[in-house]
């Protein structure tokens, strides 16, 4: 009989660590998109408000969420990073609609009482 070398058996395969889910990023991230649809709606319904200070908690949890990725070695950046877009544009939206709405109001306010005045005749003939 010959005696063949043993083989070691082949290591069973590491399971890997499951990554840590980060719920900050992810609460910053539904938070920055609800007020962005809020932001969208407030051209329509006057939700500015509501806009704003969701954007401003969605910002809050974005940044908190960034800090918590970077210290877990990267898990949920991208949610974080989405969350807080999401969310400056659920600030910014509303207002830039508001400034729009008020100065398309002045605007049309001013042709309208060009239009009821009675136009001035010249003096002289």
């Amino acid at each position: 009989m010959t005696d063949a070398p043993e083989t070691p058996a082949a290591a069973p395969p590491q399971a890997e660590a499951p990554k840590q889910s980060n719920g900050t990023a992810l609460a910053g991230l539904i938070v920055g998109v609800i007020s962005l649809v809020c932001a969208l709606l407030s051209c329509i319904m006057c939700i500015v408000p509501v806009a704003i200070a969701l954007g401003g908690v969605g910002l809050v949890l974005s940044i908190i969420g960034m800090v918590v990725a970077k210290n877990r070695g990267g898990a949920g950046a991208g949610l974080a990073k989405g969350g807080l877009i999401c969310s400056i544009l659920g600030i910014v939206l509303p207002i830039l609609f508001w400034i729009l709405a008020t100065a398309g109001c002045a605007v049309v306010s001013h042709y309208a009482q060009q239009a009821t005045q009675p136009a001035s005749r010249p003096s002289g003939m």
